[in-house]
This record gives C-alpha cells, sequence and structure tokens, in this order.
C-alpha cells in the first residue's frame, strides 16, 4: 500500500504530494529531497510525485508528465527497474526527474532533444555527479536505457 512520504524538505517541492510503495526508494527520495540546497529555485508546478511497481516500457525507471492545459506536472517511478539498481544509482534517477521538472518549470517546458543531456547537468550542478556516474554503470551492466 502507498504511503505519503515525510516532508522533511517541504520546500523545493511545494505542496506536491508524495506516494511510494517502497520503504528503501521512500528513504532515498526523502535523502535525496534533504540534499536539495536553498539556492535552488522550488518546483511549484510539481502535483504529484508517484512510485508504481512497472511500466509499459521495459527498463523504464522514471518519468515526468508535463500538462500544457494545467501547467503541472506528475513524476512517476517504477520499482521494477530502480530495484535493479544501488541507492546511488536510484537516486541519480530520482534527481534526473526532478531536474526535468524543473527545466519544464523555469526553462522550457517543449520536447527538446537536449533534455536528457540538459537533466544530468542541472543534476550535476545540484551536487550529484557521483550518483549520475553510478547510474551510468549500472545501467550499462543490466543493459538498460532507464530514462
Amino acid at each position: 500500500m502507498a504511503r505519503d512520504v515525510p516532508r522533511r524538505d517541504v520546500r523545493f517541492l511545494n505542496d506536491a504530494r508524495i506516494q511510494v510503495a517502497d520503504e528503501r526508494l521512500g528513504r532515498i527520495f526523502e535523502d535525496l529531497l534533504g540534499r536539495m540546497e536553498d539556492s535552488v529555485k522550488p518546483l511549484r508546478s510539481v502535483r504529484s510525485v508517484r512510485l508504481r511497481r512497472s511500466s509499459k516500457t521495459e527498463g523504464l525507471a522514471g518519468m515526468t508528465r508535463w500538462s500544457e492545459a494545467s501547467r503541472t506536472q506528475t513524476i512517476v517511478f517504477y520499482s521494477s527497474t530502480l530495484n535493479l539498481l544501488s541507492n546511488r544509482a536510484c537516486a541519480a534517477v530520482m534527481v534526473h526527474e526532478l531536474a526535468h521538472a524543473w527545466l519544464n518549470e523555469h526553462v522550457f517546458p517543449d520536447q527538446s532533444p537536449r533534455r536528457e543531456r540538459q537533466a544530468d547537468e542541472l543534476a550535476t550542478g545540484w551536487g550529484f555527479q557521483i550518483e549520475l556516474q553510478q547510474l551510468g554503470r549500472e545501467a550499462e551492466n543490466i543493459g538498460e536505457s532507464v530514462y
């Protein structure tokens, strides 16, 4: 059963509802939020963050959906892929998706081919380079493109 993640740092995700059904992934996400620096502009358009068991697309670990009509975003993580990854690699997927949401809200909400690279660059700027490198190694080992 899904539960709301405790909100140590409500500033970055404002009033978004965060629901996960996996304790490990909930702790990783909560720790990640606690590492966000006060200088980072908060996300106001994210309506919810959800953890689902599986994706229709094999190997997909996370996805950020932007609704132009409501100008809101939903971030979804898939435990079936995340559970194949270490804690650091899971954190990398999560911060990558948060970076997508941040770019949609603060820079542009279009479907640019540069989006994956830009999300990784932003996450690196937030201090998550080690996690992203770990994800690169693990995704290579399991033969997945996780986002």
